[in-house]
């Protein structure tokens, strides 16, 4: 019976996949789409930008217990001012040193363009220091308010440096790719950094159906005691802090392989775990600043684990329904459910993406946080525009020679 659903499973894809035409990794290392994930958060270039701590509002000095935390790290790389500055937006929970905006970086620093790293609108920092809302999770809304945030970092910068770019280009990545396109249909509106152009590179399409799926890669870990977890989660951090000193790239490769040599349902929570601990911050710092009287637990200065625990037990469906639906029956827009999660997805951009020929996407087939009719319905609204690639997970080809070459051929 077994046998017979796996061969069900197996012509289903193929049959959801056939009108897609993928672009082919050559000699790509990782076969299994966790692991290539995975290898998208080791595998970064060393690169050198300046950082700078911005304090964006005077409100948020004060909140207990995270006085003196308001300032957002922003990084900048500023070699040609008279180059356009590309701006680069991480994925969920991501901030400026994000791995995967430092490969991006190096590519377009090294055709002379400036960069400036942010973080996502879904991390702490970005709740704790310029939020109104500090509840991420309505992409309209967030998107929105997010923009004001680029328009005052970039000022910062630009009079911190003494410059104004002749030109802006965003990026982003995963969540980030997906804010971006929402940014781009506010940009077109509102004119204030008129881009020149814009890339999505992994984004989710379906923002519920991927928010489901990394609740489900969480859920995998169920099987492994607290121990075995714990064990599990340093075995990652010892791969990306501890990373040998090697004399090619192929000696990387084996190292990374090594360390990820690990049963599906382990590598399944790895990746689960890394974005439950972020939604686990983001509760706990949002509810310091408007709490919602969902958390129990008392907070205190020095022993603020029963509150953190307390918050790590939601999941990002819980977390919609709880926080963000709570929060936006307060302040509008008064919609069902369904339809909200419909318009934090890239389906409800559709007629800006197809029209906008500035805006490009880069892509994987066996993305763990999309399906193969996600793709289909990006390949009939970007055409030429998007590049598909046959492997690489969730933002794991980000490194690769072919990635570099299908983005830089679009500046």
């Amino acid at each position: 019976m077994l046998i017979f659903l796996q061969l069900v499973c197996t012509i289903v894809f193929a049959a959801n996949t056939s009108n897609l035409n993928p672009t082919k990794l050559k000699n790509f290392p990782f076969d299994s789409a966790l692991q290539s994930t995975l290898s998208g958060t080791v595998i970064a270039p060393s690169i050198n930008m300046k950082k700078y701590n911005l304090r964006l509002r005077n409100d948020r000095s004060e909140v207990f217990p995270f006085e003196g935390e308001e300032r957002i790290p922003v990084q900048s790389l500023i070699r040609h001012p008279e180059m356009p500055l590309f701006i680069l937006i991480p994925g969920l929970g991501g901030n400026a040193a994000s791995t995967n905006l430092k490969n991006i970086a190096a590519m377009v620093s090294q055709l002379g363009y400036n960069v400036l790293t942010l973080p996502n609108a879904f991390h702490y920092q970005f709740v704790l220091g310029f939020s109104e809302n500090v509840l991420p999770g309505y992409a309209p809304r967030d998107a929105a308010e997010y923009y004001d945030f680029l328009k005052m970092v970039v000022s910062r910068i630009e009079r911190h440096e003494g410059i104004r770019f002749p030109k802006y280009y965003l990026a982003g990545v995963s969540l980030g790719a997906l804010h971006s396109a929402f940014l781009s249909k506010i940009d077109a509106e509102k004119q204030d950094f008129q881009f020149e152009k814009v890339f999505l590179f992994n984004p989710p399409i379906d923002l519920d159906y991927s928010l489901n799926a990394l609740d489900d890669f969480y859920a995998a870990g169920q099987i492994y005691t607290k121990r075995q977890q714990d064990y599990l989660r340093g075995k990652m951090i010892q791969a990306i802090t501890e990373i040998p000193d090697v004399n090619n790239s192929s000696d990387l490769i084996a190292y990374i392989k090594k360390q990820i040599d690990l049963p599906e349902p382990a590598l399944k929570w790895l990746i689960g775990d890394s974005f439950r601990d972020s939604l686990t911050w983001i509760i706990y710092y949002s509810q310091q600043i408007k709490d919602l009287g969902i958390l129990q637990e008392p907070i205190y200065r020095y022993r603020r684990n029963g509150r953190i625990n307390e918050a790590a037990a939601f999941s990002y469906q819980d977390y919609l329904q709880d926080f963000v639906y709570r929060d936006l029956k307060k302040t509008g827009p008064l919609l069902p459910v369904d339809e909200l999660l419909k318009r934090s997805s890239l389906f409800s951009l559709e007629e800006t993406l197809k029209n906008n020929s500035h805006i490009f996407l880069i892509h994987s087939l066996d993305d763990i946080i999309v399906t193969p009719s996600h793709l289909e319905w990006a390949q009939n609204v970007f055409g030429k525009r998007m590049t598909l690639f046959d492997k690489g997970g969730h933002l794991g080809a980000i490194w690769t020679n072919e990635f570099r070459h299908h983005f830089l051929r679009r500046l």
